[in-house]
């Protein structure tokens, strides 16, 4: 058995590069221990627990297909189909950069979502979150400015 991609009581530590093989192991030790009539160990039960109350809210819900992956992915017989989250200075720095070089915010939010291969809306919601950010810090400059 594997466990580079999973400890050694079976909690799944890097969903990323878990295997079909890694995942029927998991399931497989899942099965002992539950046959067992010993308790679960805690990484173990943690990662089914989770699974399935995912999966129950979204059978509540009515989503059918959204409980069956929530359980799919738990178990590593799913791998997630989102993007990685682009990092956030990485699209700062480079929306900072062209707007220095005379390109408007919004043509630059526009080209560093094409650069970097992420939504437009993600890098906008990035700039505008540096820009909140960057408020606030000034409002904290001012204030301790005024009392001293």
């Amino acid at each position: 058995m594997d466990l580079s991609k999973m400890g050694k009581d079976g909690e799944i530590t890097d969903k990323r590069n878990l295997s079909l093989k890694d995942a029927g192991n998991f399931l497989e030790l899942l099965a002992e221990s539950i046959s067992s009539e010993k308790p679960l160990s805690l990484p173990l039960a943690l990662t089914l627990v989770s699974a399935l109350y995912d999966a129950a809210s979204k059978a509540k819900a009515g989503d059918q297909k959204a409980a069956i992956a929530a359980i799919s992915q738990a178990m590593g017989l799913q791998i997630g189909h989102k993007r990685p989250a682009a990092p956030f200075w990485k699209v700062i720095s480079r929306i900072s950069v062209l707007i220095e070089r005379g390109v408007s915010q919004t043509e630059a939010i526009t080209i560093t979502s094409k650069e970097l291969g992420i939504g437009k809306s993600t890098a906008d919601d990035y700039w505008a979150k540096y820009k909140e950010q960057q408020l606030e810090v000034i409002h904290l400059v001012e204030t301790l400015v005024k009392n001293r």
